[in-house]
Formats: structure tokens, sequence, C-alpha cells
């Protein structure tokens, strides 16, 4: 038993031998506090190898905490626990406070750098006053860039009519999150985002989400610009859910 196992392991019998032989009542409520459920603020996180995100619970109305605990549930179905100080101070090598304070009721986790065994599930352990504990999960997935897929159809684009060529394109990302909110995909040209709005087809599975661009119109004009499909999640980094891009070339 790791440290923070044992530490909470003591919370909770201190919580539970408070009740014993006391007039006070324990209520198990069903508000946010009857469901006993944190306030998450992000409920899935998007992120990538060595780069650093986040996980926040909080109590509900920024009520003040006593004490806070997060679980990862690894891939061998082992669970590492966090015990997060009121001191703020470093966690865990590689792990640090997040959030306002104990006393706002914030207490969340920074991991720093990313690593593969940080993706998965989080879980929240929150402790308020006379002992109510609240929990949340978070969900950490690693991010996956969108892809053009009919390149090859783009490259050998002809210019035929009007000094334009036409095309249909398609960007997918790889997206089976459980039900969870997709992420808004667009095509951009160069720095900017080419409108799309008025002649563009969603498509969703439980495994992609697509984005086609009907009648997609370019010129010889547009040579050397580089076209990209760009993916925006509440919690992605813009830099890095961007396509490679496919620079223009029209014959």
């Amino acid at each position: 038993m790791n440290l923070a196992v044992a530490f909470r392991t003591v919370v909770l019998k201190t919580c539970f031998s408070i009740f014993i032989g006391s007039s006070i009542p324990i209520v198990l409520s069903e508000n946010p506090l009857l469901n006993n459920s944190a306030v998450v603020e992000n409920k899935v996180v998007w992120t990538d190898l060595d780069q650093n995100a986040s996980v926040l619970c909080k109590s509900p109305n920024s009520e003040p905490l006593q004490d806070c605990f997060w679980e990862k549930t690894n891939s061998d179905n082992t669970v590492a626990t966090f015990h997060v100080p009121a001191t703020y101070e470093q966690i865990s090598l590689g792990y640090s406070y997040y959030g306002r304070g104990f006393p706002q009721g914030d207490c969340g986790i920074t991991i720093e750098s990313i690593e593969s065994k940080d993706f998965g599930n989080w879980s929240c352990n929150i402790v308020m006053e006379l002992c109510t504990t609240l929990t949340g999960t978070v969900q950490v997935f690693q991010m996956v860039k969108p892809e053009i897929l009919n390149k090859e159809e783009l490259k050998e684009l002809q210019d035929f009519q009007n000094g334009t060529a036409k095309i249909n394109l398609t960007c997918c990302i790889n997206y089976s999150t459980n039900g969870s909110t997709p992420p808004d995909l667009h095509f951009q040209l160069d720095s900017g985002s080419a409108q799309i709005e008025a002649n563009s087809e969603h498509t969703q599975n439980n495994l992609l989400s697509c984005i086609i661009w009907v009648d997609a119109i370019f010129t010889y004009q547009q040579n050397g610009h580089d076209l990209r499909c760009r993916a925006d999640y509440a919690s992605y980094p813009k830099t890095s859910a961007i396509s490679e891009p496919m620079k223009l070339n029209i014959a």
C-alpha cells in the first residue's frame, strides 16, 4: 500500500469514527450533494505525449474542501492513488496541484509532460465538511490529428472549367470516446479558414467523425498554398489538432 492509499484510508476511517456514537445523522445525499457527484471542469481532456494537461473537480457552490484524492485506473486494472495536499506542494514527481485552492472548493492535478500511462480514466474523491465525499471522473485521451483522405485526387487536380478545378474533399478524425461530443472539423487554407459552411456535410459513427467539402473549387492562382484540416475541441491545443498540409498544385 503506497502512502497516498494509506492516507486516504486514514481520512475515511477518521470521518467514519467522527459519527460513531454521535447524534449527528450520516446522510448519503442525492443532491450534487444529492448524487454524490463533484463538479467536473472538463469530462474529456484531449492532449498528447510530452504536453501538460489538467484535470479538475470542484465542490458545488465552491464550498471549502478538507481533503482530496485522485485515482488513475491503469490498463492492467491497477490503480494509482494521488493524495493532493492542502499546502499545494508537488503531489508526486511529474504531478502538481491545479485549481484556485481548497478554500474555493477546487482540487485538480496538472500532469506534466504526459506519458502513455497517463491516458485513461481519472477519478476524484473530494472531502468536504462533515466528511461528505463527492466523486467525479475525467477521461484523458491522446489527441490524434485529422487527415485529408483523398490526397492523391488533390495532387492530380486539373484546371478544366472557367479557370477552376472542382473536387469533393473528405477529412476525418479517429473518434471513439463513449458518446462524448466530437471535435468540430474545418478545412483551412494557409492561416485562414476556408468558407465551407454552405456546402459541407458531416458524418459520424463510433469510430470516425468526418466532414466532406462538396464541390470545393480551386484555381491555379492558389498553387503553392497549403490546405489543411483542423479539429477544434474545447481542450485541444489549437496548434496540435491540424492535419499535415497538402500543397495545392493545379495543372
